[in-house]
């Protein structure tokens, strides 16, 4: 049995709110009272250079999770790594990404995921990337038996007050046809609130916006807590 559940957040196209999720996401899971891991597999290491400035803007406050950069660029360990958190750690890993499947030390991280949360937008670049994106783990599944991760997609970055009437049925379409590959979770509204997240908790506004989505991710019976007996 399982004592862990490892969520990669990812994408192939940069800005679409891979690191802003995995923080927040890090943050509500610890406010529920899980163990929670950050992996920042990242090159710019944006998550664990945020976590050193909170360290030092929050002197005193008792830290709610780990943060730990990890070098992407060597396969081989990404694989030792890994591997030894799932026989060695409890609880949940989360792991931000590049937004570049050049680097080879992705594979053994979406080899070994349990869900792959896809951020992406309602802008045609970015839905033809993650169209790409679903190509290509679609492909490495083939490749890899052992893989059985499963996709969480969000749309981020949401203007609700933005869309032509042709726009908004092409949206609901795209959610239409991506619940063919995974599960669709609520949209996240685009909000200056966003953008002053922290390693530490969720703010009371950034809780309001992200709450549907989250709780969606934390509550499906098909999505957090059947992993607890599940590994891939």
């Amino acid at each position: 049995m399982s004592d862990n559940i490892m969520i990669t957040f990812a994408n192939q196209k940069g800005g679409v709110g891979k690191t802003t999720l995995c923080t927040m996401f890090a943050d509500y899971l610890a406010a529920k009272g899980e163990s929670v891991l950050v992996v920042d597999f990242d090159r710019q290491q944006t998550i664990y250079s945020k976590r050193k400035e909170d360290v030092e803007k929050y002197q005193g406050m008792r830290l709610p999770y780990t943060v730990q950069p990890f070098d992407i660029k060597d396969t081989n360990n990404v694989r030792e790594f890994l591997t030894s958190l799932c026989e060695g750690y409890k609880g949940t890993v989360l792991m931000d990404t590049p937004g570049n499947l050049s680097q080879q030390g992705l594979v053994p991280i979406f080899a070994l995921s349990h869900y792959i949360v896809c951020p992406y937008q309602f802008e045609a670049t970015s839905i033809s990337s993650t169209a790409t994106f679903i190509g290509f783990i679609i492909k490495l599944q083939r490749m890899l038996p052992i893989m059985k991760s499963r996709f969480i997609f969000v749309v981020n970055k949401w203007d609700k007050r933005y869309g032509r009437k042709a726009e908004l049925e092409l949206w609901d379409k795209t959610e239409e046809r991506l619940r063919h590959f995974g599960l669709v979770a609520p949209r996240i509204e685009v909000k200056a609130d966003m953008q002053r997240y922290n390693t530490i908790e969720l703010m009371g506004p950034q809780n309001d916006i992200v709450s549907p989505t989250f709780d969606f991710m934390y509550n499906s019976p098909l999505n957090f807590h059947g992993l607890r007996s599940f590994r891939p």
